[in-house]
């Protein structure tokens, strides 16, 4: 037990010690250019065992006093050396910067576009870029100038999100060294809350009784037609049938009705009795289920202790409302 308490201890001063140090060293930036100042060069799995055979190649050499054995070690040394200027060559130049940014929802995924340029005629193969959530992208450079890249980023809490460092590495060309750097980008993800299904709420709750009825209704007005009755004396003369009297058939009236859009309000005090992030994730699933509604003459608009929300539909209005959940109250949710 005293042995993990101080494994623990030590692996989150190692982290935190690691974590500043990279924020002096390469601090956020909306554009990284990999230069020699952000570039490490390890070996990989694959040099260190490399390394271990040169060596024992060299002591076998000079033990037996074998200049063949010894021109074949460092033969193969020279590789070594020669790859890390290659390997560090396809890194630099290149120029990571972020293009644009996609809401999701809190403990799904956001996306994070990015594009990769060079400076120069280079060609660079076997790149690899590894987001947060060890989702890897592999891609090269050597017809065109640059390369777009999508990359999940999870999102951890509700509000805006600032996305984990981006790893972007290549072993390019032997495999024998790792030449890599860590990459801050400076853009933030809005994190919505994650949408919770309740039966708390009745549906017929979410109507309006000041504003609108509980269904959809019907009125005389001049939209859609919806039929022919007796001509009663008072009517329109525009609204009399004059076919059907040119052929005889008497005096008759067309019948035109208005749809009256139904309005819905999604109200904070409907949930009552429950924890914030839990009201705003039963509302926003609530705005969910009111956007994907197949009913066109529905409209709806939120309630909420700092701000209301107008009727409306839409792609924009659900954007709008969804931004509002994400952030309300959010610098004081990010501080617990």
């Amino acid at each position: 037990m005293i042995s993990y308490t101080w494994n623990k201890l030590f692996k989150n001063y190692w982290q935190s010690w690691l974590n500043g140090w990279l924020k002096r060293r390469m601090p956020a930036k909306k554009t990284h250019t990999l230069k020699h100042n952000n570039i490490f060069i390890v070996p990989s799995k694959t040099g260190f065992y490399f390394c271990i055979l040169v060596l024992f190649l060299w002591l076998l050499g000079t033990n037996y006093e074998n200049n063949l054995i010894l021109g074949i070690a460092f033969l193969l040394l020279s590789l070594v050396v020669v790859s890390i200027h290659h390997t560090y060559a396809h890194l630099s130049g290149l120029s990571i910067s972020v293009v644009n940014t996609h809401a999701g929802f809190m403990g799904g995924t956001g996306v994070l576009d990015l594009l990769i340029k060079r400076d120069n005629s280079r060609h660079y193969e076997s790149l690899e870029l590894q987001g947060s959530d060890d989702e890897k992208v592999k891609f090269s450079l050597i017809e065109n100038d640059s390369y777009k890249v999508s990359l999940r980023v999870p999102l951890k809490h509700r509000g805006w999100y600032t996305p984990e460092r981006l790893k972007i590495s290549t072993r390019f060309p032997l495999g024998l060294v790792v030449a890599w750097s860590y990459l801050h980008v400076d853009s933030k993800i809005l994190s919505y809350p994650t949408p919770t299904e309740s039966s708390v709420l009745p549906t017929q709750q979410l109507l309006d009784e000041n504003e609108a009825t509980a269904s959809e209704q019907m009125t005389s007005g001049r939209d859609d037609f919806a039929g022919i009755r007796e001509y009663i004396a008072g009517d329109s003369l525009r609204d009399i049938d004059w076919r059907a009297m040119a052929r005889g058939q008497g005096l008759a009236t067309r019948i035109y009705e208005d749809h009256v859009s139904e309005h819905r309000w999604l109200d904070w005090q409907q949930f009552d009795g429950l924890t914030r992030e839990a009201r705003l994730s039963r509302l926003c699933f609530c705005i969910l289920e009111q956007a994907d509604s197949r009913d066109s003459t529905v409209i709806y608009g939120l309630r909420l202790p700092n701000k209301i929300f107008a009727p409306s539909s839409g792609e924009e209005h659900k954007t709008q409302l969804l931004e509002a959940l994400a952030l309300f109250e959010w610098e004081s949710a990010s501080d617990q």
